[in-house]
């Protein structure tokens, strides 16, 4: 596939073009070049999400917007659920889809690696600072609780935009 560098600010009126991109690049490129092409931030790191113990994670992000690939595992490492692609701000999915089982499992091939030797040292993202990230709504409300000394439990959450 030819090289596609997602510019937010550029393409943010066509939600559907830019998930569609870098969808494209997810199914037919390697998660390495996918990683060189399109992201600002690579890493492995806690989920913010119920269900989720990490994702693996390759996004780019300004003030307003995350465009994000999201690929969650459980404690041991191991995949718990479907690879997806979303562009959100701070409060709301815009524009995301999931990617095939076959697909996630194909990429979580390339990183399985890595996720592995992350498991140690994984830690939450930092959401409080001036870039939207990705699963940021889920991150804020995360961070909220453990100040003010609630369980971390993960809220419950709307799925309906990806089934």
């Amino acid at each position: 596939m030819e090289n596609v560098m997602i510019c937010l600010d550029s393409t943010i009126d066509q939600p559907k073009v830019m998930v569609d991109a870098l969808e494209e690049m997810l199914i037919y490129d390697p998660i390495r070049s996918v990683w060189e092409d399109f992201g600002s931030w690579q890493d492995v790191c806690l989920s913010a999400r119920p269900g989720e113990y990490g994702v693996y994670e390759i996004s780019d992000t300004d003030e307003t917007y995350a465009l994000s690939f999201l690929l969650p595992f459980d404690r041991r490492g191991m995949l718990c659920g479907r690879g997806r692609v979303t562009l959100e701000d701070r409060y709301k999915v815009i524009e995301g889809r999931l990617l095939s089982d076959k697909i996630s499992r194909d990429i979580f091939g390339e990183v399985w690696v890595e996720i592995e030797e992350s498991l140690p040292d994984l830690k939450h993202r930092d959401y409080s600072g001036i870039s939207c990230e990705a699963d940021h709504r889920y991150g804020v409300e995360f961070e909220r609780r453990q100040a003010l000394g609630v369980s971390p439990v993960r809220l419950c959450y709307d799925v309906a935009w990806f089934q």
